[in-house]
């Protein structure tokens, strides 16, 4: 699937009190010739010092079209 290693960018990182957002492109090169390039975002919340929840974003489409043969 993978022709090497990947790159990831992080564009914005925001902090608030109990949650951290952070944005970030990503590269990856693929055996099929295709570059699979997305875009992320990532959404931690904290309780205290914990990590409760981590939710993960990004366009499905594009890794399905990065993908197809």
């Amino acid at each position: 699937m993978y022709s090497g290693p990947g790159r990831l960018e992080i564009d914005r990182v925001i902090v608030g009190e109990d949650v951290v957002v952070i944005e970030a492109r990503g590269f990856q090169p693929l055996k099929n010739g295709k570059s699979y390039d997305n875009v992320y975002v990532w959404v931690i919340s904290f309780r205290g010092s914990l990590i409760s929840r981590v939710n993960h974003y990004f366009n499905p489409e594009i890794a399905k079209a990065a993908m197809a043969g």
